[in-house]
């Protein structure tokens, strides 16, 4: 009815916190050509969730790979600091291992994700969702230079040391807005005359 007064064709928007959709609301979803968000809070409530409903229904939630399946687009985040944490990498480190940061091992590896799609999902998933899509989340020609330079390898380093990254050098749009270890020098200074 809503879509009959005012369009949505073409207006970025998607659901979030649909922990427990069906698959016909995920047909529904796509039929409308919208996306859904991902935060990672169960990595920090599933022992809560498990309680509120059922385990086996918390194995797919939310159901990623089964969304990705059926061609609806997905974006990752961390919904912070609302639902988690701020920090990327134990967003990261839930889709790929499907256990909580309290070790419980939730997600069937069936609704886990490659460490690449993971990330896709952080980077050119996100960028839709701020309408950046095309501007930022790749390392590509023409596009904002945001990056990260992180204390290892996250494709390389064992799943469990996922959680612990670092960022030790971020750059966004081409300029270094944070410095640390062999990167320190290059670190910006803030004036308290500047607002920092």
């Amino acid at each position: 009815m809503v879509n009959r007064e005012i369009p949505f064709d073409g207006l970025p928007l998607s659901f979030d916190h649909c922990e427990t959709i069906s698959d016909r609301n995920i047909e529904r979803i796509k039929s409308l050509g919208w996306r859904y968000c991902r935060s990672e809070q169960n990595g920090f409530s599933a022992r809560i969730f498990c309680q509120r409903y059922v385990t086996q229904q918390a194995k797919r939630t939310p159901p990623i790979q089964r969304m990705l399946g059926m061609g609806v687009p997905v974006e990752a985040g961390t919904d912070a600091t609302r639902v988690s944490s701020y920090n990327p990498f134990l967003s990261l480190y839930w889709l790929v291992t499907g256990k909580t940061i309290g070790g419980l091992s939730l997600y069937p590896e069936k609704n886990r994700l490659d460490r690449e799609k993971a990330l896709e999902l952080h980077t050119v998933g996100s960028s839709w969702f701020s309408t950046e899509d095309g501007k930022k989340g790749s390392l590509a020609q023409g596009q904002l230079a945001d990056l990260a330079v992180l204390s290892s390898n996250y494709f390389s380093i064992p799943e469990e040391e996922i959680k612990n990254l670092e960022s030790l050098l971020t750059i966004v749009e081409g300029k270094v807005v944070y410095a640390a270890a062999e990167f320190s020098s290059m670190a910006p200074h803030y004036h308290r005359s500047n607002g920092w």
